[in-house]
């Protein structure tokens, strides 16, 4: 099922250090402290949340929807939470996903966010039917009900090949053309591993306890085997 449907996966458990939680996948500029601790007070005392969404991208369970809930179980020290997961053909699919699961709850959007909810709708590819365009109004309401004007204008700022495409008016902009390839999903992965082992290892000096250490050297251990497991091949230079 992709991003254009819906889903009818039953929740499931699942561990959170499975999840691949991607910056690039919250619309949002930032997760709120106040809604992570009052999520996290509202869990000690028993509270049942929504399941997470999460989008299936390859191999990689990558987290669209509950930031605020994962931060929260973080902060209360647990490792699994019910989850719902939909296959996704890409990670600009599954940035829809996210978007528009922000669209439908939580806290009010700010226009920035909403211009966010946008990109990652053309992103994907909603905005066409087939080879054409919807018209203007057509996508406004699909992004929450945005003045149409606005999209047009943002669209004209943000994906400019696109709105060259999109011949006629702001009432009826119809057109036929399509948006680049997006940057394959192992990419993005490799670049975030890769990412996050450079930050680890300008942190490590800061690192004394020998057991922390030592856990830390645990998990390296792991991550090589794993590697190792599917398969790695030195490049020549």
């Amino acid at each position: 099922m992709t991003a254009s449907g819906g889903t009818n996966s039953a929740p499931s458990p699942m561990l959170i250090e499975h999840l691949a939680v991607l910056p690039e996948m919250q619309v949002r500029a930032k997760t709120d402290p106040g809604t992570v601790k009052r999520y996290a007070q509202a869990m000690k005392a028993g509270a049942t949340f929504p399941p997470l969404l999460v989008a299936e991208v390859g191999a990689a369970l990558v987290l669209v929807d509950g930031f605020h809930r994962v931060a929260a179980l973080q902060a209360l020290r647990r490792r699994e939470a019910l989850a719902v997961v939909i296959p996704a053909a890409s990670l600009k699919e599954a940035r829809w996903l996210a978007g528009r699961a922000n669209l439908e709850h939580g806290l009010q959007l700010k226009p920035s966010e909403r211009r966010r909810v946008l990109a990652a709708y053309v992103g994907a590819g909603q905005h066409r039917r087939g080879r054409e365009f919807k018209s203007y109004r057509e996508i406004a309401a699909d992004v929450g009900g945005l003045p149409h004007s606005t999209v047009r204008n943002w669209i004209r700022k943000d994906f400019p090949s696109v709105f060259a495409r999109m011949a006629g008016s702001e009432e009826d902009g119809w057109g036929v053309g399509g948006l680049p390839e997006p940057e394959p999903a192992e990419r993005v992965f490799a670049r975030r591993v890769l990412e996050a082992l450079d930050d680890a290892a300008a942190a490590l000096p800061g690192v004394t306890d020998p057991q922390a250490r030592w856990a830390m050297l645990e998990k390296v251990e792991a991550l090589r085997a794993a590697l190792e497991e599917a398969g790695v091949e030195q490049p020549d230079f």
